[in-house]
Parts: structure tokens; sequence; C-alpha cells
């Protein structure tokens, strides 16, 4: 994961595919996405795809063990 900017942590695409279906992640230009419904471009810059969490978004879904595991590997 990389820090996008005070709020938003971008996935690699080893971690976005990691992830289940269903999850919600927040693109960076702050329209929210669910995995495996909507559309998601995996095009890669810098390492990460446009796509990633908020603490708001890790707090919903209940993701705080696997956010953190995936910050401590980045």
């Amino acid at each position: 994961m990389q820090k996008w900017d005070e709020r938003l942590w971008l996935l690699t695409l080893e971690e976005y595919n990691e992830l289940a279906d269903g999850i919600k992640l927040e693109c960076i230009d702050g329209d929210i996405y669910t995995k495996g419904l909507d559309y998601i471009d995996i095009d890669i810059r810098f390492g990460c795809i446009a796509f990633g969490l908020t603490q708001d978004l890790v707090r919903e879904q209940e993701l705080e063990h696997d956010f953190l595991l995936k910050l401590l590997k980045s």
C-alpha cells in the first residue's frame, strides 16, 4: 500500500487481488466502487492501482486486521 493523501491508501495489484468480492474501495477521484460488482481499472502507476482504502472504509467493513497486515507488508 502507498499513501495517496491524508486519507487514502492505494493498493498494489497483489493486495487488490487478495481482497474478497464485495469490498468497497475509494478511487482517487473520491468515488466508491465495489470489487466484483463495479468496473475497477487495474492499470498500475508507480506500483499501485488508483483505488484503495480509507480509515472510514476499513472500519465500516471491519477490515482492521487485513488493513494492518497490508500496511505492515508495504
